[in-house]
């Protein structure tokens, strides 16, 4: 058996471990296993440390070498290969990889990971990110993480992909949702409501002023019975407060504007954000238009500071910047 002469582990520490081991549901055959490996591994350690420093240091040296020779041997006969989004699908807490000149490699335990993500592949993985490869490596059919590059991708890539299935696919019979990304980047984001922003000039030239320290946030906003997509969009002020900023794709629809000062950022994101779902108020956008006293409540409660028309591009985006330049 291998033993690891860095370590120095008692019997007692081994002990311990048996000791969970007999906790578990095992058979008595499995238990007389882990009690005779453990007391032979008690033994072998025994033996090692009485033996003089000398003949110790060079035993050591020898495991070294030939890990160190299992190491090389593992690196010569890795099979390399670039890996594409066609090779790849995805089972209950697995990566499965099917490359057609080479079927016969493991599964890859990775917890969080579903089967719906097959689902998305065209629209996220293909259409996003098109015939990306990755480099990954194998030896014996089993992945090799530390020589491959490109597991650090497929996975940062999974994550993101598991939010836009959240985004598109969970909850669907909310009529106001609200999502915000965590691991998309603003320019994702943008690619993946490309249709939205290419609709209007207003939402791409706030996307253009976005912050970077933050994430678009999508909202399917609930109208007349029927949703709409927007966004809300946090830019930073030249004072170093946000504005936040409430957008639809409707450029029938203004935009909305809430101010949220520097030691209140994220109370005020939060209030906004529960006001576009509050299902008792159908007509938020023009409740923010009204002057009566309980709108004029609702719109100090959120910071609310304007709307803007899109009546001019021009005028619109010097409003804005006026706005940062001098809040």
């Amino acid at each position: 058996m291998n033993l690891s002469y860095d370590i120095d582990l008692t019997s007692k520490v081994l002990a311990d471990k048996l000791t969970i081991y007999q906790r578990k549901n095992l058979t008595d055959e499995q238990r007389f296993y882990l009690e005779e490996k453990t007391d032979k591994w008690v033994l072998e350690k025994k033996l090692y440390y009485e033996k003089p420093a000398k003949e110790r240091e060079l035993e050591r040296q020898r495991q070294l070498e030939l890990e160190r020779q299992k190491q090389k041997y593992i690196d010569d006969n890795a099979q390399i290969f670039k890996i594409i989004w066609d090779d790849i699908f995805f089972g209950k807490d697995k990566i499965k990889f099917e490359i057609k000149r080479y079927n016969v490699l493991k599964t890859v335990p990775y917890q969080g990971v579903f089967e719906a993500l097959n689902t998305i592949k065209k629209e996220y993985f293909l259409r996003l990110l098109g015939n990306n490869a990755f480099t990954i490596a194998f030896f014996k059919g089993e992945v090799l993480f530390e020589k491959s590059p490109g597991w650090k991708k497929i996975i940062d890539t999974i994550e993101k992909a598991k939010e836009i299935y959240e985004l598109k696919y969970l909850n669907l019979k909310l009529p106001t949702k609200i999502k915000r990304f965590n691991y998309l980047s603003n320019e994702e984001i943008i690619a993946l409501f490309e249709k939205s922003f290419s609709k209007s000039p207003y939402l791409k030239f706030l996307a253009s002023k976005q912050s970077q320290a933050y994430r678009i946030i999508t909202i399917n906003e609930y109208l007349n019975h029927h949703t709409e997509e927007s966004f809300i969009f946090r830019l930073v002020t030249n004072k170093g407060n946000n504005l936040i900023i409430w957008g639809n794709v409707n450029l029938a629809r203004a935009t909305h504007i809430f101010i949220s000062l520097k030691n209140e950022k994220k109370k005020t994101l939060d209030l906004v954000e529960e006001f576009i779902c509050r299902p008792d108020i159908d007509t938020k956008r023009s409740l923010l238009y009204y002057a009566d006293s309980g709108s004029k409540k609702i719109k100090e409660d959120l910071n609310y500071l304007k709307p803007i028309k899109h009546t001019s591009l021009f005028e619109y985006e010097i409003e804005i910047e006026n706005l940062l330049n001098n809040i």
